[in-house]
């Protein structure tokens, strides 16, 4: 059976126009924001960044809080997600370190994510963390937070 017409415009839609170009604006208007996302574990990481990009959100990607530090104040993302339990800097100092910044870094939201229960999330928050959240997460409660602190933002 074949699903192809020609639209008013005279041209093929083989009838997925419709999805297509919705996500393409989609996409595009979410690709103007940035989340930068603090993880030490490389799958963890990369399975956070993979649920963001799937959202058109470009991602930056830190191995610690370091690294995480010096890629917030060359790009200002819009949103920073960091675990608390990170070498080199962890997230807490991350957060707090971002926090005493004079920049716009001073205001960005913050989600501290963290396996070690409610103690660890409940410092990130002391710290200056808009919410913490424990892991492990799925994608709709990824989707969930983000969108509630970007969803203003397109």
């Amino acid at each position: 059976m074949d699903l192809r017409h020609r639209n008013p415009s005279g041209t093929v839609n083989d009838g997925n126009e419709h999805w297509r170009t919705r996500g393409v604006r989609r996409m595009t208007e979410r690709t103007k924001l940035t989340v930068l996302l603090a993880e030490d574990h490389a799958d963890s990481r990369e399975m956070l960044a993979v649920m963001l990009e799937m959202d058109g959100y470009r991602v930056l990607r830190a191995a610690d809080g370091v690294e995480a530090l010096g890629l917030a104040r060359a790009n200002n993302p819009d949103l920073v997600i960091t675990d608390v339990n990170m070498p080199l800097m962890n997230g807490i100092d991350l957060i707090r370190t971002l926090r005493a910044s004079e920049n716009g870094l001073a205001s960005v939201p913050i989600v501290a994510i963290s396996a070690l229960g409610s103690s660890c999330c409940l410092d990130a928050v002391d710290a200056g963390a808009n919410e913490a959240i424990a892991k492990p997460l799925g994608y709709d409660q990824i989707h969930e937070v983000v969108s509630r602190f970007l969803l203003g933002m397109r």
